[in-house]
């Protein structure tokens, strides 16, 4: 299972028509996404926005049924782009974000310290999302991580009381499935519903 499958799939299923993407670097997923509007935000390339996502929200008026936020993986930003992507959600819609389960400390240094697949610090930020009451969210243990975010109540808060900003790599180890409420693809296809 591939990011890409589960967009197409969440936009069949509830028939969603518009698509927002953060981070398409080279459009991996943004050419892949089959929908009637289609937005994506890069400072570099891809996309139909250049620029930061920052910058994208700071102006944005709009609102989007599916949003994939893959953007810049340091913590701090992946729970700005998560928080601002929220807010930019229809009604109804639903928020997606990647690389939230590195496969191991490397992956979530610098990218300057990694070639290959940088997950950063992305699973932080899904942690903290995962202590909140008013949204539910979950990862499939698929293509790095893929979390979904929806717009109900929490089904199973995470037992932690450290705030996210201060979890450790070791916190990650011992109780990742637990913080980030990982799933199979058949768990999430189920969960979904």
């Amino acid at each position: 299972m591939k990011r890409w499958d589960l967009l197409n799939r969440l936009i069949q299923a509830r028939g969603y028509r518009s698509y927002l993407e953060i981070g398409c670097d080279r459009d991996a997923t943004f050419r892949r996404i089959s929908v009637r509007e289609k937005v994506g935000v890069d400072p570099a390339r891809g996309g139909t926005w250049r620029g930061t996502s920052d910058e994208f929200f700071a102006r944005n008026a709009r609102r989007f049924d599916l949003i994939f936020v893959d953007g810049d993986h340091h913590a701090e930003q992946a729970w700005r782009d998560v928080c601002h992507a929220l807010e930019a959600r229809e009604p109804g819609g639903c928020v997606v974000c990647h690389d939230a389960l590195p496969r191991s400390e490397r992956q979530t240094r610098g990218k300057g310290d990694w070639r290959g697949n940088w997950t950063g610090e992305v699973w932080k930020a899904i942690a903290g999302l995962r202590a909140l009451p008013t949204i539910d969210t979950a990862v499939g243990d698929f293509d790095f991580g893929c979390a979904v975010i929806l717009d109900r109540p929490n089904g199973a808060p995470p037992a932690s009381t450290v705030p996210w900003r201060e979890l450790s790599w070791d916190d990650y180890r011992a109780r990742r499935d637990d913080l980030l409420r990982v799933m199979s693809w058949e768990d999430l296809k189920t969960w979904l519903e």
